[in-house]
Protein backbone atom coordinates (compact mmCIF):
# COMPACT_ATOMS: atom_id res chain seq x y z
CA UNK A 1 0.00 0.00 0.00
CA UNK A 2 0.66 3.56 -1.02
CA UNK A 3 0.01 6.91 1.67
CA UNK A 4 -2.18 8.83 -0.57
CA UNK A 5 -1.83 12.23 -1.17
CA UNK A 6 -0.57 13.19 2.05
CA UNK A 7 2.40 10.65 1.96
CA UNK A 8 4.62 11.69 5.17
CA UNK A 9 7.75 10.13 5.29
CA UNK A 10 10.21 13.05 4.66
CA UNK A 11 12.56 13.36 7.39
CA UNK A 12 14.09 17.08 8.64
CA UNK A 13 16.24 19.32 6.30
CA UNK A 14 19.29 18.49 8.78
CA UNK A 15 21.66 15.73 7.29
CA UNK A 16 20.94 13.60 10.35
CA UNK A 17 17.55 14.82 10.92
CA UNK A 18 18.03 14.62 14.53
CA UNK A 19 17.45 18.52 16.48
CA UNK A 20 19.80 18.35 19.08
CA UNK A 21 19.15 23.04 19.86
CA UNK A 22 16.02 21.49 21.98
CA UNK A 23 13.46 23.05 19.00
CA UNK A 24 9.99 21.30 19.17
CA UNK A 25 8.32 23.86 17.12
CA UNK A 26 5.73 22.12 15.54
CA UNK A 27 2.27 23.54 13.36
CA UNK A 28 -0.73 21.90 11.98
CA UNK A 29 -3.53 22.46 10.03
CA UNK A 30 -6.87 21.89 10.31
CA UNK A 31 -8.51 18.48 9.41
CA UNK A 32 -4.68 16.84 10.82
CA UNK A 33 -5.02 13.00 12.18
CA UNK A 34 -2.93 11.35 14.51
CA UNK A 35 -3.42 7.57 15.17
CA UNK A 36 -1.33 6.07 17.98
CA UNK A 37 -0.54 2.47 18.86
CA UNK A 38 1.08 0.98 21.93
CA UNK A 39 4.07 -1.61 21.28
CA UNK A 40 5.23 -2.70 17.89
CA UNK A 41 6.09 -6.04 18.44
CA UNK A 42 6.35 -8.57 14.71
CA UNK A 43 7.64 -11.78 14.00
CA UNK A 44 6.41 -11.45 10.63
CA UNK A 45 5.07 -8.99 8.22
CA UNK A 46 1.79 -8.61 8.09
CA UNK A 47 0.40 -5.85 5.49
CA UNK A 48 0.00 -8.31 2.76
CA UNK A 49 -1.74 -11.11 5.17
CA UNK A 50 -5.26 -12.48 4.65
CA UNK A 51 -6.57 -11.94 8.39
CA UNK A 52 -10.03 -11.21 8.95
CA UNK A 53 -10.72 -7.63 10.14
CA UNK A 54 -6.68 -6.32 9.67
CA UNK A 55 -7.56 -4.75 6.46
CA UNK A 56 -9.94 -2.46 8.36
CA UNK A 57 -7.40 -1.64 10.87
CA UNK A 58 -4.61 -0.98 8.60
CA UNK A 59 -7.14 1.42 6.30
CA UNK A 60 -7.57 3.79 9.68
CA UNK A 61 -3.64 3.52 10.68
CA UNK A 62 -2.87 4.67 6.63
CA UNK A 63 -5.50 6.69 6.39
CA UNK A 64 -4.13 9.37 9.11
CA UNK A 65 -1.90 12.09 8.63
CA UNK A 66 0.63 10.29 11.74
CA UNK A 67 0.97 6.98 12.70
CA UNK A 68 2.98 6.29 16.00
CA UNK A 69 3.87 3.45 17.74
CA UNK A 70 6.71 2.35 20.36
CA UNK A 71 9.07 0.10 18.83
CA UNK A 72 9.65 -2.81 20.70
CA UNK A 73 11.85 -4.66 19.18
CA UNK A 74 14.86 -4.55 16.81
CA UNK A 75 14.99 -5.38 13.39
CA UNK A 76 17.68 -7.09 11.82
CA UNK A 77 18.89 -10.19 9.69
CA UNK A 78 20.34 -12.69 12.50
CA UNK A 79 21.96 -14.69 9.84
CA UNK A 80 24.02 -11.79 8.57
CA UNK A 81 24.16 -9.70 11.92
CA UNK A 82 27.68 -8.11 13.28
CA UNK A 83 26.85 -8.02 16.35
CA UNK A 84 26.77 -10.45 19.46
CA UNK A 85 25.70 -13.94 18.67
CA UNK A 86 23.11 -13.05 21.48
CA UNK A 87 21.02 -10.73 22.95
CA UNK A 88 23.69 -9.11 25.33
CA UNK A 89 21.15 -8.44 28.28
CA UNK A 90 20.16 -12.64 29.12
CA UNK A 91 16.90 -14.37 27.27
CA UNK A 92 16.04 -14.91 24.24
CA UNK A 93 14.48 -10.87 23.33
CA UNK A 94 12.61 -10.85 20.17
CA UNK A 95 14.33 -9.85 16.69
CA UNK A 96 12.74 -9.59 13.52
CA UNK A 97 13.69 -10.02 10.17
CA UNK A 98 14.26 -6.43 7.69
CA UNK A 99 11.06 -7.22 6.10
CA UNK A 100 9.27 -5.76 9.00
CA UNK A 101 10.54 -2.16 8.49
CA UNK A 102 8.67 -1.87 4.82
CA UNK A 103 5.99 -3.76 5.99
CA UNK A 104 5.54 -1.08 8.90
CA UNK A 105 5.75 1.46 6.41
CA UNK A 106 2.95 -0.30 4.20
CA UNK A 107 0.52 -0.61 7.11
CA UNK A 108 0.98 3.14 7.66
CA UNK A 109 3.37 3.89 10.23
CA UNK A 110 5.57 6.81 9.82
CA UNK A 111 6.93 7.82 13.24
CA UNK A 112 8.20 5.64 16.06
CA UNK A 113 9.41 5.71 19.88
CA UNK A 114 12.42 3.74 20.84
CA UNK A 115 13.30 4.57 24.11
CA UNK A 116 12.40 1.76 25.66
CA UNK A 117 13.61 -1.42 27.42
CA UNK A 118 14.46 -2.85 24.50
CA UNK A 119 16.54 -1.14 22.54
CA UNK A 120 20.06 -2.46 23.62
CA UNK A 121 18.77 -5.96 23.95
CA UNK A 122 21.32 -6.80 21.25
CA UNK A 123 23.99 -4.13 21.63
CA UNK A 124 24.79 -0.67 20.05
CA UNK A 125 24.90 -2.80 16.66
CA UNK A 126 21.28 -3.90 16.85
CA UNK A 127 20.33 -0.69 17.82
CA UNK A 128 22.45 0.91 14.51
CA UNK A 129 21.20 -1.85 12.34
CA UNK A 130 17.14 -1.04 13.50
CA UNK A 131 18.03 2.85 12.75
CA UNK A 132 19.14 1.70 9.23
CA UNK A 133 15.97 -0.35 8.36
CA UNK A 134 14.08 2.44 9.29
CA UNK A 135 15.80 4.95 7.65
CA UNK A 136 15.31 3.48 4.70
CA UNK A 137 11.75 2.48 5.29
CA UNK A 138 11.36 5.80 5.71
CA UNK A 139 9.85 5.63 9.51
CA UNK A 140 11.60 8.62 11.44
CA UNK A 141 12.34 7.25 14.54
CA UNK A 142 13.25 9.26 17.79
CA UNK A 143 14.91 7.84 21.63
CA UNK A 144 18.28 6.45 20.49
CA UNK A 145 21.44 7.43 19.60
CA UNK A 146 24.88 7.12 19.21
CA UNK A 147 25.24 9.44 22.39
CA UNK A 148 22.64 10.84 24.83
CA UNK A 149 22.30 14.42 22.84
CA UNK A 150 20.91 11.76 19.80
CA UNK A 151 19.16 9.88 22.15
CA UNK A 152 17.13 13.16 23.52
CA UNK A 153 16.83 14.97 20.32
CA UNK A 154 13.23 15.47 19.33
CA UNK A 155 13.09 14.17 15.40
CA UNK A 156 10.41 15.64 13.07
CA UNK A 157 7.98 14.04 10.53
CA UNK A 158 7.00 17.16 7.91
CA UNK A 159 2.98 15.81 6.66
CA UNK A 160 1.23 18.11 4.35
CA UNK A 161 -0.87 19.27 7.41
CA UNK A 162 2.00 20.44 9.66
CA UNK A 163 4.92 19.56 11.35
CA UNK A 164 4.94 17.02 14.37
CA UNK A 165 8.06 16.49 16.60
Amino acid sequence: MEKHSHDNSSHSDKPDSYDTVGSIATNIADGFTMVAVGDLILSRPLAKGHHPGFGDIVKVLHDADVTFGNMEMNIFDIRSFKGSPQAEYGGAFHVSLPEIGPDLKAMGFNIVSRANNHTLDWGLEGMRETSRVLDESGIVHAGVGENLAQAGAARFLETVRGRVA
